[in-house]
């Protein structure tokens, strides 16, 4: 009996010594601040209760998708990591914080608007001509005036291993400058060795920044060589305008998907082009868009991607559920000038649609809007945002398809917008001249979140020793936590599921001690009862 009690006092103390290892670990993050320049609005300055969310991100804290990995290699995954990784999708931009005011303020349209694949630079592209780069405290780090791009810089891309960036504009040539440096680079990629009325519309740095693709306004799909400093590919895909393009994985090369106002999206593998041909079929097609498609996006997983379309609405597609060349052609339907008017909403279904999801409520015209994932590191990709023409940013959840925020603020189309790979911080960029960065609520997320709970024990009802009590419920045995009402009232509900984890499993693991006890009660039968009492 003694030796059956030391355990038990043993592996609670150790148990209740991680629960507070757990939440000692939140309240340390909680209170580290990131320094800022003075009179300077830093990307770091947002709500002082959300310290602990970057701080733990910056120091490698798992992910979801991180778990699972460690659980196929064999690997075991501590309870507070999980904790961690399911408060996450809480964390949603849903007001103005720190950035109440705009980030920037341009005398011209803003196009372009990206944080680099690291969030350490924040990039913009302008009617101005202008590209501009920005640090993580909004300093002006660099500026570039971009040449024959015609009305304006259409597209800028920043590379996977931070050296370059790229742009696009109505020019027969792509341009790439160095992000880093005092000698200045800005070199002409020539794209069409034919001049003449030229334009990509879309450009993409390859996972490992060797080459650069493109769809442009002759309806053909361009990949550019930067080792080789040469054209590489040109296929003839598509029947329209190519609006946009991506590659559909984050570690490979091969697989490329490409969006057309002929309302397709298709897929193309580099190991099936051929350089010596501009025709080339792709390995499936994509459809279920009524109009043009505007946006592509992938999940990186080589699986998943999104596609934005003027028919007002964002579909999910499964790589698994291609519809061959032919059935593609066969029921694509002709679009409409976006420019001048604005499609109705409408419910109505492509008779052929083979996506996964459809989410509607924004609003497309006039310009190529735009839609992403959530980032993988602080929502797991739980979500969808978009821009939309009526000035509003749109979230939504990837598996419900209902709007879980719809952010107002600009007064003209948000037609970029981007995520914080590692903040909850989502910075919009406007056809109103603005660039405003949002940040989570307080009431979703805030300091209620942030702050740990003091936790109390409460020690379980001694049980009786008859022997008519030795068919008691467990639920006697039950440890219970409770928390005290200032705290309740000072921290909300954020922490419940922690609690209700920890009760969960000490209750589990207390009953576990009994069931041995009665065990070995049993085995001993004449002295059972004294074994018991």
């Amino acid at each position: 009996f003694v030796l059956f009690v030391g355990v038990i006092y043993i592996h609670l103390v150790l148990a209740l010594d991680g629960g507070v290892e757990m939440f000692a670990d939140r309240q340390s993050t909680s209170t580290r601040t990131v320094p800022a320049p003075v009179a300077e609005q830093s990307l770091y300055n947002l709500d002082p209760s959300l310290a602990s969310v970057i701080t733990a991100n910056r120091h490698g804290h798992p992910n979801v998708f991180g778990l699972l990995k460690e659980r196929e290699l064999g690997s075991a995954f501590r309870f507070r990591s999980k904790a961690y990784v399911f408060q996450k999708p809480r964390y949603v931009p849903a007001r103005g914080g720190a950035c109440d005011h705009p980030l920037a303020r341009y005398n011209a349209r803003i196009f372009c608007g990206q944080f680099s694949t690291d969030g350490s630079m924040f990039m913009t592209a302008s009617q101005d001509r202008r590209v501009r780069l920005y640090d993580e405290h909004w300093r002006l780090r660099k500026q570039i005036v971009a040449r024959e791009v015609g009305w304006s810089v259409l597209d800028v891309e920043h590379s996977p291993d931070q050296r370059f960036v790229a742009y696009s504009g109505w020019a027969d040539s792509v341009y790439l400058c160095n992000v880093h440096g005092e000698a200045e680079m800005h070199d002409a990629l020539l794209m069409n060795p034919d001049p003449g009325h030229f334009c990509l519309f879309s450009l993409k740095f390859s996972p490992d920044s060797n080459e650069i693709i493109g769809g442009s306004c002759d309806d053909a799909l361009y990949v550019y060589d930067l080792n080789r400093r040469q054209l590489a590919l040109r296929v003839v895909g598509h029947k329209n305008d190519v609006n946009t393009v991506c590659y559909l994985d984050a570690h490979s090369n091969q697989l490329i998907v490409s969006g057309s106002d002929d309302c397709l999206v298709k897929v193309w593998d580099r190991r099936t082009l051929d350089a010596s041909s501009s025709a080339a079929s792709a390995v499936g097609v994509m459809v279920g868009h009524l109009q043009g498609v505007t946006h592509v996006c992938s999940r990186n997983d080589g699986r998943y991607f999104i596609s934005q379309g003027k028919d007002q609405c964002i579909k999910l597609w499964d790589l698994r559920k291609m519809s061959s060349s032919a059935d593609g052609e066969q029921h694509s339907r002709p679009s409409y000038d976006y420019r001048y008017a604005t499609l109705p909403p409408s419910r109505r279904r492509h008779a052929h649609d083979n996506s996964l999801m459809s989410y509607r409520g924004h609003e497309v015209s006039r310009t190529l809007v735009r839609a992403y994932f959530s980032p993988e590191s602080t929502t797991a990709q739980r979500y969808i945002y978009s821009g939309s023409s009526d000035g509003k940013i749109y979230i939504y959840d990837a598996v419900t398809g209902e709007i879980v925020r719809q952010i107002e603020g600009h007064s003209d189309i948000v037609r970029d917008l981007s995520w914080h790979p590692e903040l909850p911080m989502l910075v919009s960029t406007s056809w109103d001249g603005r660039m405003y960065g949002w940040e989570v609520a307080a009431e979703q997320g805030g300091a209620a979140a942030a702050r740990p709970k003091r936790l109390r024990v409460q020690e379980p009802e001694p049980v009786e020793s008859d022997e008519e009590d030795d068919d008691h419920d467990d639920e006697d045995y039950v440890m219970e936590f409770e928390v005290d009402d200032d705290d309740a009232d000072e921290a909300g509900d954020a922490d419940a599921p922690h609690v209700a984890a920890w009760q969960q499993q000490l209750g589990e693991l207390f009953a576990s001690y009994i069931d041995a006890l009665r065990s070995g009660a049993q085995d001993d039968d004449d002295d059972s009862s004294s074994a018991t009492e």
